[in-house]
């Protein structure tokens, strides 16, 4: 029994001497990723306010006078091209068009009748037996109905076309802004039915300072965010810059287009446009994962000897996924990227290989 013990405690004791050896083996510190500070050449950007707006607005009008039969379509609502929003009475139209049927019905028949008498006429003419005056006549009288016929076939396609307008369709694919009419009331010619806006891709307009006038371009891409939104940001360019700007103020009104393909942008919302003026400047960048903030207050982690030291940061402004900061920091210093959430300032840390971030 005394020798099993004594086995028990060498090898308790041959263990621990083990784990220590390995623990004073082991490298001390926090386990962190680094990537360099670099000094580059960014382009100035700047930020305008301006209202988004649809890209296109219509109000569609009637092209018929008539009392309202139906409204098809609520404001708010989506239309297709095509789609049909209201219908007018069309029940005098329809009248007219059964008069010009009836009486081009009427003149037909006196048309196949004249065109007989002429062909029985140019006969008897030929054999000498009537006078070829009767043959001018019929002549004329053919072809005074034909002209008649003609007319008739006209009025007929054009109080088709008429009662054809009384139904009301959609112009283009967009949302029902405003109802300008209801069931029962009486629309004029040239009437407004309903106000029409396109969404799918709207435009910003704001009003740029001549100094950056020279240096933009329509195709030039910009971002677009709306305060509404919480800031998100949309993709844009510039779609006409127009030539003739505000004498006072020395600025020009610049489109901006936005693809808005899930509708999020309203119009009438505040949008903020952020686009590059073409002027450069040299500033420090870092990853945005170097950034940690402590309260209102942003800092990075630099490495020396072996020590984490953090550094209090100005962030000026975004360039993709860096961040341009100011501070006590110089271009090539290391900065904690990975690892860098629980760091003190002063404590040891294991720096890892490269894995290639820059």
């Amino acid at each position: 029994m005394m020798k099993r013990r004594a086995l028990i405690i060498s090898a308790f004791f041959l263990m621990s001497g083990m784990q220590l050896a390995y623990a004073q083996d082991r490298p001390s510190g926090a386990p962190v990723e680094v990537a360099s500070v670099v000094r580059e050449a960014v382009e100035k950007k700047v930020t305008l306010t301006g209202t988004v707006n649809p890209q296109t607005r219509s109000v569609v009008a009637s092209e018929v006078e008539g009392l309202v039969k139906q409204m098809l379509v609520d404001e708010g609502d989506f239309v297709k091209e095509g789609e049909q929003i209201a219908e007018l009475g069309a029940s005098i139209y329809q009248l007219q068009l059964e008069e010009a049927e009836a009486a081009r019905k009427e003149t037909e028949q006196r048309y196949l009748q004249a065109r007989a008498d002429l062909k029985r006429s140019e006969e008897l003419v030929a054999k000498g037996f009537v006078a070829e005056k009767q043959l001018t006549d019929d002549r004329f009288n053919s072809e005074a109905l034909q002209k008649k016929l003609h007319q008739h076939e006209a009025e007929i396609a054009r109080l088709k076309d008429l009662l054809g307008k009384t139904r009301i369709f959609a112009p283009f694919s967009g949302t029902i802004a405003k109802k300008h009419t209801e069931v029962g009331q009486w629309v004029d010619k040239g009437g407004a039915v309903v106000t029409l806006i396109d969404l799918s891709r709207v435009r910003v307009r704001v009003f740029v300072p001549e100094r950056h006038i020279p240096r933009v371009k329509v195709g030039q891409e910009a971002s677009v965010t709306a305060d509404a939104l919480a800031g998100q940001s949309f993709p844009a360019v510039i779609d006409a810059i127009i030539a003739e700007g505000d004498p006072k103020a020395r600025v020009f009104p610049v489109k901006f287009e936005v693809e808005n393909r899930e509708y999020r942008l309203k119009s009438g919302m505040l949008a903020r446009v952020t686009f590059a003026t073409g002027f450069s400047r040299k500033v420090l960048t870092v990853p945005k994962d170097a950034l940690v903030s402590r309260g209102e207050a942003s800092v990075v982690f630099t490495v020396e000897s072996g020590t984490a030291k953090e550094v209090r940061v100005q962030v000026n402004d975004y360039h993709g996924d860096r961040a341009e900061i100011k501070g006590s920091i110089r271009a090539g210093d290391p900065v904690v990227i990975r690892g860098n959430e629980r760091l003190r300032d002063g404590q040891p840390v294991l720096v890892l290989p490269d894995k290639g971030q820059t």
